[in-house]
């Protein structure tokens, strides 16, 4: 016996006493779906009145689905092909399906299951990702490598509602034709703390947008790269990044847990042999370990590397504080700073704001920021390059050299 059975086009499906929708070709080893007409919805699936006894899902062959719109064929929709599936816990076989150009809502509102792998599915020629995994509030695992979303227009509340899941590799999406269309993509995943995102991964800045098409919560309210140390404030901040400063892995909320900023006091007129060089770091840390320490390192310019020995390490007390340090003896030739804040439970770069007469910034191949001293600079000069280059970063309103 079996609770339902029936075909769909020239392809068979069965769910049995036990809840497993198999679906397979009729005959052969290719078949296909009958999606409906007028456009598809869960209710066009043969399956959609047993959708609530669905617990597990089993694809097999090569499956494509067709449906009509006036007197024209469109294939590969998947419109729907799973919402609604309440009990559903795991489908296998996904990479049956075959010639995908449209997964909207895919798998909208699966409450219960909580691992899908989509890394086998052809998504090369799939234009549509609106909330294709929205509501599934269950969800813990997520894989999404091997797929391709180059064609991809549409990622709205992608993954918005998933209430369980705490991370996502996301470093194999390509929204670069769907970057207008990231809204409301995180929407609603409190638990998400930890993102990894690809150089592929396009979002249309709020600077260049209107207040229709951006995704306000395209990203998080705070965050920190912990692949190159870039930290953001706001989800604004955030769509402001390059492709290549978002690629990496993010810490969510950070602000919560901790906060660093230095910057260089000292000076403002070019520094002399033998001149001092002041930093003061302001920070803020809730670890319940007591092990606060500061470090400051210092490279002349043309070195690959920092020393592993800083020359400053200093050992601070309680859960904030504004601390200054001074480095002795500085030459006039050009170097560059690093300072790490350890409270005991992780290391974090302190990106120096911009101060006196620090001529240039950078970020080297480990995602340190490297503050250069310009012997021959003004304390009164304003360096147009500088400027837009700090601004366009987000760094500092104002810049003095």
């Amino acid at each position: 016996m079996a609770i339902a059975s029936g075909t769909s086009g020239t392809c068979t499906w069965t769910i049995s006493d036990e809840g497993v929708l198999t679906v397979r070709p009729t005959s052969g080893s290719s078949g296909k779906l009958n999606a409906g007409s007028l456009g598809v919805h869960a209710s066009d699936w043969p399956w959609h009145n047993y959708r609530s006894q669905i617990v597990r899902i089993v694809l097999s062959g090569n499956i494509t689905t067709s449906y009509t719109l006036f007197s024209s064929t469109t294939t590969g929709v998947y419109t729907e092909i799973f919402a609604n599936c309440t009990n559903l816990t795991s489908i296998s076989g996904i990479g049956s399906l075959k010639g995908a150009t449209d997964c909207q809502s895919m798998f909208n509102n699966c409450g219960q299951i909580e691992e899908i792998n989509i890394s086998s599915l052809d998504t090369s020629a799939v234009t549509n990702m609106e909330y294709m995994f929205s509501n599934c509030t269950s969800l813990k695992n997520l894989v999404l490598s091997g797929i391709n979303t180059s064609n991809v227009k549409n990622f709205y509340g992608f993954i918005s509602n998933c209430t369980s899941l705490s991370s996502i590799d996301l470093s194999n999406l390509n929204t670069t034709k769907g970057r207008n269309k990231l809204n409301f993509f995180f929407h609603r995943t409190s638990l998400l703390s930890s993102v990894t995102f690809g150089s592929q991964f396009y979002i249309k800045p709020k600077s260049q947008s209107s207040v229709a098409e951006y995704g306000y919560d395209t990203y998080f309210g705070s965050g920190r790269n912990l692949s190159n140390g870039i930290v953001v404030d706001s989800s604004i901040t955030f769509s402001e990044l390059t492709n290549e400063e978002r690629a990496g892995t993010w810490e969510r909320n950070v602000d919560s847990s901790y906060n660093v900023t230095a910057a260089r006091v000292s000076g403002g007129v070019a520094d002399e042999d033998g001149g001092d060089v002041a930093i003061t770091a302001r920070w803020a840390t809730q670890a319940e370990t007591t092990d606060r320490t500061l470090k400051v390192y210092k490279k002349i310019s043309s070195a690959s590397t920092y020393p592993s020995t800083p020359d400053i390490t200093q050992q601070l007390s309680g859960n904030s504080g504004v601390t200054t340090v001074t480095i002795t003896d500085v030459g006039d030739d050009a170097y560059d700073f690093k300072v790490e804040f350890y409270d005991g439970t992780n290391t974090y770069i302190a990106f120096p704001s911009v101060q006196s007469n620090i001529r240039l910034v950078t970020i080297d191949t480990t995602g340190n920021v490297c503050l250069y001293l310009d012997t021959t600079a003004s304390s009164s000069t304003v360096d147009a390059n500088l400027y837009d280059a700090i601004t366009a970063l987000g760094w500092q309103s104002s810049v003095i050299v």
